[in-house]
C-alpha cells in the first residue's frame, strides 16, 4: 500500500500515478490510477490543421487485503495494463483465477439475485466430422446449460448471466474464464453483484 501512494499522481510533475480515494476499514482500500494521454485531431481553418491535445484517462481499482484481492473497476485492455502497473511497482503478488462457470452460476441462483443463462462460448466446438470451431450458443434452460458443461467443461471460454434483483434492478453479464466480468451498463448493484460472486467463489 506504501508502495503505490509513494507514486502519487501530480500533474505537473508525472504523467501517471495514483490516488487514494478512500478506505472501508483497514484492509479495504480504493485508488485512482490516472494517465495522461496525447492525442492528434484536425482542425479546419481553409485547410485541414492536424493538432495535439491531452487528456488524462482514469481507472478505479479497489485492493482488499484480507482476502488478497485486485478488482479493477475497467475494460480488459485497462486492467491489463494496470495489473502490469502495478507488478512492476509491488512484485508479482497478483495471481489470475480461473472460473469454474457452474459453481459462479449456483452460487447466485442461492443470493438475493435472480439469475439465468443467456448464452455460452465454446472454444473448439466439433459437430461430427466436419465442423469445429468457435461456438456461441442461446441457452433456453438450465438443463441445457448443465448438459453443455459437463460435456465440453475444459473449452467454455465465456457465459452470458442475466442477474436481477427482487427491486426489478437488471444486469447483464458477460464472465470470462480468466476472471473478467463485463457488465453491459454501469449499475450502483454491479459492484455488488461481482464481489458476491468472486468472495463467495473463493
Amino acid at each position: 500500500m506504501a508502495t503505490i501512494e509513494k507514486n502519487h499522481f501530480n500533474p505537473v510533475e508525472f504523467n501517471e500515478g495514483f490516488i487514494l480515494l478512500g478506505s472501508i476499514d483497514k484492509t479495504n482500500f480504493y485508488f485512482q490510477y490516472l494517465r495522461k494521454s496525447s492525442f492528434t485531431y484536425g482542425e479546419y481553418q481553409n485547410e485541414l490543421i492536424l493538432k495535439k491535445g491531452e487528456t488524462i484517462k482514469e481507472t478505479l481499482f479497489e485492493i482488499d487485503l484480507e482476502k488478497m484481492l485486485l478488482f479493477i473497476y475497467s475494460g480488459k485492455s485497462q486492467s491489463d495494463f494496470l495489473v502490469r502497473k502495478l507488478e512492476a511497482i509491488c512484485g508479482d503478488l497478483f495471481t489470475p483465477f480461473e472460473i469454474d462457470f457452474a459453481k459462479v452460476f449456483d452460487l447466485l441462483r442461492k443470493s438475493k439475485y435472480i439469475c439465468r443463462i443467456e448464452q455460452i462460448e465454446i472454444a473448439n466446438f466439433k459437430y461430427k466430422d466436419f465442423l469445429m470451431g468457435k461456438y456461441t450458443a442461446n441457452i433456453q434452460e438450465e438443463t441445457t446449460f448443465r448438459n453443455i458443461m459437463n460435456e465440453y467443461g475444459l473449452s467454455v471460454m465465456k457465459v452470458v448471466l442475466s442477474i436481477e434483483d427482487y427491486d426489478g434492478n437488471f444486469s447483464l453479464v458477460k464472465i470470462n474464464k480468466a476472471g473478467s466480468f463485463l457488465f453491459e451498463s454501469y449499475s450502483e448493484n454491479n459492484s455488488d453483484i461481482l464481489r458476491y460472486a468472486v468472495l463467495n467463489f473463493l
